[in-house]
């Protein structure tokens, strides 16, 4: 060991090194350099000291930022490598260390002042840190917090502005204050709002960039990547709080990924002493001896033994008794109490909120998934906080669409910080200190709890008077756990078999867990599979708490042998609620299954008695395998109409039985047009410019759908009084002041609705065009890879005026045909650069064009000053304002569907716009215009005559080939003009809707009349409810109905007579008599939009819908019962701009 003196001996020399450059008369900046690059990494954590105490270069140790401070992020400091930024950082905190010591101290007591929702106590504290330590991207994020959470918006605003005034735009800290004061987050799609802001940020930065605003602006996810040498150069040049926090975050990561061992262990050593109550210290108890003893709280110890002998009331006492001390796992634990009991009344507040969240969460009710969300939400809005930090990973942890190589290394780290040192938190330490750490927290009247530990871990038998006061259900399961450890698989599952009868849910779920994975791991997997079905089919939210993976792996391994149906339908839960990258295997496995099993229609397994299938792996097998997108590639299908007019054969026998109605109904509408239509397609130019939202059509987003609801519950609430603000809203914008009329609509209880609407619409954006079938991936593997590049070279590869590139090189292979036609020794070597800067040229407008001009842009408006990436054509980043003017389209009778229809229109529209630049771009940049500096240059060289014509004529060729291939490119961009989108005959929204319904009838179409192509699904619609409610009124089994209808255009009225025969009644007089009040209040609009909203005759009101509000047209419509047996429907609707004339039949 090191003597102190000769310590201090080096310390000396270090410090000697960093004064001699400190002393040079040279810049700030080449001072700072020189030591980045002089001196060795444990020479420059020591030079900060003397930095720290330099009057020129101080400031960059001290890091005290004030509000406006222009120099975050200004980069004074250079980009050095990852152990640099280390060792430098260390030596910062080490220099401020009383000040760290401090505001760990302020951080807890504002964890417990959040969550007791004490607001201007939290926003007291802030202050003290901010008088202490300076600003912070911390500080200014949790202050925003919890000003949103005090709804107080005006004050939100001024913090902005008070942060940065002196800022120019788009600066780096003005872009992340701005994402940090507004990012709050009050609806259902937490999870996929970063998905789409993580993938805009990937999309458009370079790795720099893009990891450091990933970990500001984003929820650190520590499973994830992140490249902290590019982090770190930014934070040296923050805040001293900032950079501490990043050096606590990469220890969690790299802990948890296994990485930078040396650096992480550097970072423990010099830290776990001083900072003694911190991450780094409980972390070292798994590599070091500490040099202290446990202390354990007695109000945690009473906390647990309660919890563990099953006084769960006693628990949730303990914790809400609490005004301090609210560490992330007792409030888990009182969550867990609450779960098992009843009738709980207790005060409204954040903490409260947060345990009710919980409770959801851990009992996987109805209300999981809300639940589950707003916990992401609360993580996300107080993410700086180390409380929400370590709920954060608690959810990445438990949620299975996580894909974690170790979850027991998350696990481990999740025990070891935690705040209570329970016994079993023993399993993460340190071998030698495990004795000592029991003999403390034992002491510390953990005596149940430590009882528990010890029947796990077969150390007492199960008849041990020390677990006498042990809560008997919980001790079971622990026994159940350590006999697995030993293998005893039956005894095992004679004991979780008894817990399924449990009433205590959360441990019936652990042991329903434990009890799959038992049967799988010992050769029982069909039972494993079967059970795990069981379950998900009765609750789908248990998927959430059950090892879906083990199972998924499991079905597919058997599905390669002999397919069972109830492997495909475990594949088909994991696929749905979990993770879709098995979606190939579940689609061979029905094919699998279909074929040994000589099914030609996935219905005939309702007649097969010897498959063994029950009515409800019958239903699910029908309603969400036998899908168009698994049977595609089923070979007892010839034709994609084979696959839809099943489908359609599949849901309406689903209809039948009432399994998913209103849902089935609309797809079978949606395949029925698409068949009519695909009958119908006019195949004009072949457009390569597609983008599909069937996903979302297909309701697979369910917190997406989830948040529609919302949206639209909200419009009820407030239908008058939003119609009339957004009157006005309109009439601000027309006017031109737009930023008046935005802060107006979003005011008060709007401001949430308005964002609510935001997030939807920016899903369907992503959707359309980051998805699997959406645009970005149309245009890439249809236009950018190789099609466009090879299109347009094509006549001067032919003409061999232009040659090759090497990919890696970017080296032109010489022209040696024209070279040797042209060439002469003098001017061989000119030529040849003359052919090479035409080839160089040509290829960089083909790399522009297809890497900057047809790339994708979605990147949000307050996002877009940082990015280089400006050129794109395909530009989808409209702003809030914009997006919240769509609202007009949407009233609160809008379906989920019709919503995503809309919004795919708006889309299309703005697609339309970018495809007219992108051709106009194409057609003024890639023209025969770019071979003038190529003939130009050769005119002037000692070249024959004979040589020279035929370079010209081949030139000529070259360049009428290239006018051809860019009208050839140019009709990529347009697209395909179908029947949906023009003029189509009534006869086919009349085919389409009476197809849905497997009747068959004819339109009587007298004058051939033709609409224009966005009426189509509005009129399917009508013709749809008029042939549903014949069905369901007329008595009449459908094989005895008689339908007959006819339409007619005179004096600009379209009429539509409708007929349908009824079961004989007595007098047409009574049955009219019965319908009078529905016939006299038909188109009032109070009663209709009641109508609408409920139960029961609500046909007729919706078709007033669909005239009146969708499509804008005067309209009566009369209709009774006929002395015929009858019932008689007359449409008059006034035409406005419903009818094409041109081809319409006068």
């Amino acid at each position: 060991m090191r003597s102190k003196k000769k310590t201090n001996k080096i310390k000396t020399k270090q410090s000697s090194k960093a004064k001699n450059i400190l002393r040079s008369a040279i810049s700030k900046r080449k001072k700072i350099k020189r030591i980045f690059e002089k001196l060795s990494l444990t020479e420059l954590r020591h030079s900060t000291k003397d930095v720290f105490e330099d009057k020129e270069l101080g400031d960059w140790v001290k890091l005290y930022r004030k509000k406006n401070d222009i120099r975050i992020y200004n980069y004074g400091i250079p980009d050095v490598s990852l152990p640099q930024s280390i060792y430098w950082s260390l030596g910062v905190i080490k220099n401020n260390i009383n000040k760290i010591e401090i505001f760990s101290k302020k951080e807890k007591e504002l964890n417990d002042l959040v969550l007791l929702q004490k607001w201007d106590q939290a926003l007291k504290i802030l202050d003290e840190v901010d008088e202490l330590c300076g600003i912070s991207t911390w500080s200014n994020s949790i202050r925003a917090s919890i000003i949103a959470e005090k709804e107080d918006y005006s004050s939100l605003n001024e913090l902005y502005k008070s942060l940065t005034s002196d800022l120019y735009e788009y600066n780096v800290y003005e872009v992340i204050c701005r994402q940090a004061i507004f990012k709050t987050y009050h609806d259902e799609t937490v999870i996929e709002s970063r998905d789409r802001l993580n993938r805009q940020l990937r999309n458009t930065f370079g790795d720099d960039l893009y990891y450091f605003l990933k970990y500001k602006i984003l929820t650190f996810n520590p499973v994830e990547k992140y490249d902290f040498e590019h982090i770190f150069n930014f934070e040296l040049n923050s805040t001293l709080i900032d950079l501490y926090l990043c050096v606590s975050d990469f220890t969690i990561y790299s802990e948890i990924n296994l990485l930078h061992s040396e650096l992480k262990k550097e970072i423990i050593n010099s830290l776990s002493k001083p900072l003694r109550e911190s991450i780094f210290s409980k972390i070292s108890e798994s590599y070091s001896v500490p040099s202290y003893d446990w202390t354990i709280s007695e109000s945690d110890a009473e906390l647990l033994e309660n919890y563990t002998t099953g006084n769960y009331s006693g628990a949730l006492e303990n914790v809400l008794m609490r005004q301090e001390g609210l560490s992330f796992n007792a409030v888990k634990i009182c969550a867990k109490s609450m779960c098992r009991l009843e009738n709980i009344s207790i005060e409204e507040n954040y903490l409260n909120s947060f345990l009710e969240n919980f409770r959801n969460y851990f009992s996987k009710s109805d209300l999981f998934t809300r639940s589950q969300n707003e916990l992401y939400r609360q993580a996300t809005n107080f993410k700086q906080l180390n409380f929400f930090k370590k709920l954060n990973l608690f959810l990445i942890q438990e949620d299975n669409r996580e894909q974690i190589k170790d979850k027991k290394k998350t696990k481990e780290v999740m025990f070891l910080i935690s705040d209570i040192n329970s016994p079993f938190r023993s399993e993460y330490l340190l071998p030698e200190i495990k004795d000592k750490y029991f003999k403390d927290t034992f002491n510390a009247k953990y005596k149940s709890t430590t009882a528990l530990f010890n029947l796990y871990k077969n150390k007492i038998p199960l008849e041990s008077q020390e677990l006498a006061n042990v809560n008997e259900d919980r001790k079971m399961s622990y026994y159940a756990k350590s006999l697995a450890n030993q293998g005893e698989n039956e005894k095992v599952i004679e004991i979780l078999s008894s817990l399924q009868n449990t009433t205590d849910t959360l441990i019936k779920l652990e042991a329903s867990n434990l009890l799959i994975l038992t049967f799988i791991n010992n050769e029982n997997e069909a039972q494993g599979i079967q059970t795990f079905n069981d379950y998900v089919l009765e609750n789908r939210n248990f998927i959430h708490c059950l090892d879906s993976s083990k199972v998924a792996e499991s079905a597919e391994a058997r599905l390669r042998k002999n397919p069972k149906i109830s492997e495909i339908i475990a594949l088909s839960l994991y696929c749905r609620f979990v993770d879709d990258s098995k979606y190939k295997t579940l689609r061979a496995a029905f094919n699998n299954y279909m074929r040994i099993n000589r099914l030609n229609s996935p219905l005939e397994i309702l007649e097969r008695k010897d498959l063994s299938i029950s009515n409800n792996e019958a239903n699910y097998f029908l309603n969400y395998i036998a899908t168009p997108q698994i049977m595609k590639f089923f070979s007892g299908f010839r034709s994609p109409n084979d696959i839809d007019k099943c489908r359609v054969n599949i849901c309406n026998y689903l209809i039948s039985i009432g399994e998913s109605k209103n849902e089935k109904i609309s797809e079978v509408k949606s395949i029925t047009k698409r068949l009519v239509l695909r009958e119908a397609t006019l195949q004009v130019a072949q457009s390569k410019v597609d983008a599909d939202l069937s996903s979302l059509k297909a309701g697979k987003n369910e917190s997406h759908i989830s948040l529609f609801q919302n949206y639209i519950k909200s419009r009820k609430n407030y239908r008058d009084e939003f119609e009339s603000t957004f009157q006005i809203y309109s009439l601000l914008a027309q006017l031109g002041d737009k930023d008046f009329a935005y802060t107006f609509i979003t005011q008060e209880h709007f401001n949430e609705m308005c964002n609510t609407f935001v997030k939807l619409v920016r899903t369907v954006i992503e959707e359309f065009s980051f998805g699997e079938k959406g645009l970005n991936a149309n245009v890439s593997t249809r236009i950018r890879h190789g099609h466009l590049p090879n299109t347009i070279r094509r006549s001067f590869l032919d003409e061999k005026i232009s040659t090759s590139m090497s990919k890696s090189s970017k080296t032109i292979r010489p022209n040696d045909y024209w070279i040797k036609k042209l060439a002469r020794e003098e001017n061989k070597e000119s030529i040849l650069k003359a052919f090479s800067s035409f080839t160089q040229k040509l290829e960089k407008i083909i790399h522009k064009v297809n890497e900057e001009i047809l790339q994708v842009n979605t990147l949000e408006a307050n996002l877009t000053g940082l990015s280089k990436s400006t050129k794109a054509l395909f530009r989808y980043s409209p702003t809030n304002e914009e997006i919240i003017t769509l609202q007009s389209k949407i009233d609160e009778t809008c379906s989920y569907g019709e919503f995503i229809t809309i919004i795919e229109g708006w889309l299309w529209e703005l697609t339309e716009n970018n495809l007219q630049k992108i051709r106009q771009y194409i057609t003024e940049n890639i023209s025969p215009d770019i071979t003038n500096e190529l003939r130009e240059k050769l005119a002037n060289e000692n070249i024959s005559i004979d040589a020279m014509y035929e370079f010209n004529n081949a030139l000529n060729r070259a360049n009428r080939g290239l006018v051809q291939n860019v009208k050839t490119v140019e009709s990529w961009f347009k697209r395909n003009g179908v029947i949906a989108s023009k003029p189509f005959d009534l006869d086919i929204a009349a085919q389409i809707a009476s197809k849905a319904l497997l009747l068959d009838v004819d339109l009587d179409n007298k004058k051939n009349t033709v609409l224009k192509g966005f009426t189509l699904s509005s009129f399917v619609d009508i013709f749809y409810i008029l042939y549903e409610n014949s069905i369901s009124k007329s008595g009449l089994e459908k094989a005895n109905l008689e339908i007959s209808h006819s339409a007619n255009l005179d004096n600009n009225v379209l009429t539509i007579i409708y007929e349908n025969s009824c079961l004989p009644y007595e007098s047409a007089e009574i049955e009219n008599h019965k319908i009078r009040e529905f016939k006299d209040s038909y188109g009032n609009e109070e009663i209709m939009m009641q109508r609408i909203h409920s139960e029961g005759g609500t046909g007729f009101a919706k078709i007033w819908k669909i005239l009146q509000k969708d499509l804008s047209c005067f309209h009566t419509m009369n209709f009774g019962f006929t002395e015929r047996n009858s019932f008689e429907v007359v449409l008059n609707i006034k035409n406005n701009g419903l009818i094409n004339y041109e081809n319409t039949t006068d």
